[in-house]
C-alpha cells in the first residue's frame, strides 16, 4: 500500500515524497483497518466463481511544523475479480485484485491530500 502512494504521488508530480525526518511541509499517516476476500457469486455446482478483495484504510494528514490535522478519514476500496479453475492463475488474480484495490486506494489518498490544502 505504501509504495502504490508513493507512486501515486510521483506518477501525479505536485507534490514531492520525502523521507521521513526530513523537513515535510506535512505528514500523511496511514494504516490498513481490515482487508477482507468475501465470495460474491457461485456456479450451479456452489463453487465461488468470483470474489471481492475489500482494503479498509484509516488516513490522516497533518501539518508537520503545527500538528494541525487538515484531514482525517476512513474508506473502504472493493475490486472484483472471478476465479479460474488454475490455483496459480486464481491466485495470480487475487494478487492482481489487491494491486488494483491499493492503487485505486492511492489515487483517493492523493486526491484527499491535495485537496486538503
Amino acid at each position: 500500500m505504501t509504495q502504490a502512494v508513493q507512486d501515486g504521488f510521483i506518477k501525479d508530480g505536485r507534490l514531492k515524497v520525502v523521507s521521513a525526518g526530513s523537513r515535510a511541509d506535512s505528514m500523511l499517516e496511514g494504516a490498513i483497518e481490515a482487508y477482507s476476500l468475501r465470495p460474491v457469486a457461485y456456479d450451479a455446482n456452489n463453487k465461488v466463481t468470483e470474489y471481492v478483495v475489500s482494503l479498509t484504510l484509516a488516513i490522516k494528514h497533518t501539518v508537520s511544523r503545527s500538528g494541525k490535522v487538515l484531514t482525517k478519514q476512513t474508506f473502504t476500496k472493493d475490486w472484483r475479480y472471478q476465479v479460474e479453475q488454475s490455483i496459480t492463475l486464481a491466485e495470480n488474480l487475487r494478487i492482481a485484485a489487491i494491486k488494483e484495490a491499493s492503487t485505486q486506494a492511492a489515487e483517493s489518498i492523493i486526491t484527499m491530500v491535495i485537496e486538503s490544502f
